[in-house]
């Protein structure tokens, strides 16, 4: 069976991935290497396995070949990439719970380190104008909910690279995550065997047992349509003749201990 890579247009410049994620076209393209670019960060991660596992071999996408965006929906094909966002309650989300879909309340949010990175979220707001012109109000709300991710992308985390894992437990609103929730904070665990480049970042302030005094903190399962913590106004541009509001604000104290 392909990959999604192989089933994706290859594109031989950056010009030429832009014009085709911009023209309206169906389909896969590849991620061209010059977008992957050396910027490193701080993101967060969530994923249900146990730290264990995690901490012995970081993230590595589930296919092979490279990296792919689809067109239609305005992102990154999970299965050929490492997704990361640099907001907590938005890693709180997954995995998301559908009418279809019923995942474990308990979920673990990882805090890593991004050295190689493809800006997904600029690369939706530059384009999400023509989406919204040409496809009208369905188009503005998903344009909100890919921004609202502040998603990017990587070809792989290295096992030092990936610095504590955050459990938490969330109680949904409704049968679909559209409706929000709340979670609650249960447990930290730093890695053992993070580069030693990490232990000099992180603030002194984020001691093991102030991290353990932590737990049981909560916060919300915010979308994009239900976004209320610390509300400030944002507005994200996609062209002088478009703009989209959301609430957003701080996401937790959490954020400032690995900043």
């Amino acid at each position: 069976m392909a990959t999604t890579y192989e089933l994706a247009q290859k594109v031989n410049s950056k010009q030429q991935f832009l014009d085709r994620v911009s023209g309206g076209v169906q389909g896969y393209t590849a991620v061209p290497a010059q977008l992957i670019r050396s910027k490193p960060n701080y993101y967060f991660r969530s994923d249900t396995r146990e730290p264990a596992a995690i901490f012995l071999n970081g993230f590595t996408p589930r296919e092979q070949g490279g990296m792919v965006y689809r067109l239609m929906r305005q992102d990154i094909a999970p299965e050929s990439a490492v997704c990361v966002t640099s907001r907590f309650d938005v890693a709180a989300l997954f995995p998301i719970k559908t009418p279809a879909e019923n995942p474990p309340a308990e979920t673990k949010i990882y805090v890593v380190f991004v050295r190689q990175v493809f800006n997904t979220r600029r690369v939706q707001a530059r384009f999400a104008a023509r989406s919204i012109r040409d496809q009208g109000a369905d188009q503005v709300e998903k344009a909100k909910g890919n921004l609202f991710a502040d998603e990017r992308a990587t070809n792989a985390i290295a096992a030092d690279d990936v610095i504590a894992c955050i459990t938490i437990t969330r109680q949904w609103n409704g049968n679909d995550y559209l409706a929000g929730g709340t979670y609650n904070i249960t447990g930290y665990e730093f890695n053992a065997g993070m580069n030693n480049q990490h232990k000099n970042m992180i603030p002194k302030a984020a001691s093991l047992p102030l991290v353990r005094q932590a737990v049981g903190a909560s916060g919300i399962l915010a979308t994009s349509s239900a976004y209320n913590v610390d509300a400030d106004r944002l507005y994200i541009k996609y062209r002088p003749q478009f703009a989209i509001g959301y609430n957003g604000g701080d996401d937790l104290d959490i954020d400032g201990l690995f900043a």
